[in-house]
């Protein structure tokens, strides 16, 4: 059982998820999970998209992750582009390009404005991949009291189930459907898996793995720092990591397994830990 403090820190919006003097513009959005999913999908075109939207988007428009990387700036930008706020019938050009862990930050702060629990975790995705490959991918996982259970749902890929034969539901993912970082992480320490098939574009393997558990611990300690930011310890290079490096990030995992009855101790570790901490 999930104790109180628990889903109210998950309640809390942090520095990436706050929407600042922009709440006003959630104040009207509809009630139904899915509902909110289509309205994020209708404020971003992802970066894989762009191509198909090229000739909608004024010259130069490229994506905008660095520069909107926490909802306020999301929210800010949104607004300026068309002050009507989150409409369904905002044009390609008055969106913002951005790829998932903003789909799932934006659904995260939403959520956390209605005070229902949630947080972004970054891990893998079989159904986006062939060949049996892992695609990283960033979702949102909220509390559910009616079940009183977490639930994943990925804001990003829900209008598009058909595109990648997707025949489950997206607002409450299987949990064998998407692999967390930490499980990933721990199957291949053991060998039970190969690095190789993890990752996304020409980025895959061990280190791929390691820097994903890293951002889904951030995530979980309240800082969702964008794709390639990473603490120190994901700018060592994979064959020089100490065995002391590789027993510090099993532990994260192995914590990471079960979020919410090891959150004091992750927390503890990113307070001893400066090699897993964004700053001082």
């Amino acid at each position: 059982m999930i104790n109180k403090s628990t889903l109210d820190y998950f309640r809390k919006m942090g520095r990436y998820t706050d929407p600042g003097p922009y709440a006003e513009m959630y104040k009207n959005l509809p009630l139904t999970i899915p509902e909110i999913c289509t309205i994020i999908n209708h404020q971003i075109i992802h970066v894989f998209a762009l191509d198909y939207y090229k000739d909608k988007l004024p010259e130069g428009r490229t994506r905008e992750d660095e520069k909107l990387s926490t909802v306020q700036e999301m929210l800010a930008e949104l607004k300026r582009r068309n002050p009507k706020g989150l409409v369904l019938d905002r044009l390609p050009e008055e969106r913002i390009v951005v790829a998932c862990r903003n789909y799932a930050l934006f659904l995260a702060s939403i959520l956390k404005y209605r005070n229902i629990p949630s947080r972004v975790r970054a891990g893998f995705a079989p159904y986006l991949g062939k060949e049996g490959k892992y695609i990283d991918h960033w979702i949102c996982e909220y509390w559910d009291k009616g079940t009183k259970r977490w639930k994943l749902v990925d804001p990003d890929v829900c209008d598009d189930t058909e595109i990648f034969g997707i025949d489950f539901n997206m607002y409450d993912i299987p949990r064998d459907k998407f692999e967390f970082s930490a499980d990933a992480w721990l199957k291949a320490r053991k060998e039970l898996v190969s690095p190789e098939l993890y990752g996304v574009m020409d980025m895959w393997g061990m280190w791929f793995i390691r820097d994903n558990l890293c951002h889904d611990f951030l995530c979980i300690t309240g800082e969702e720092v964008l794709y390639w930011e990473g603490p120190p310890i994901t700018k060592i290079e994979m064959e020089n990591m100490e065995d002391d490096d590789l027993i510090l990030l099993d532990t994260v995992a192995q914590l990471l397994r079960n979020p919410d009855k090891n959150l004091v101790q992750l927390h503890t570790l990113l307070k001893e830990n400066r090699e897993l901490r964004m700053s001082d």
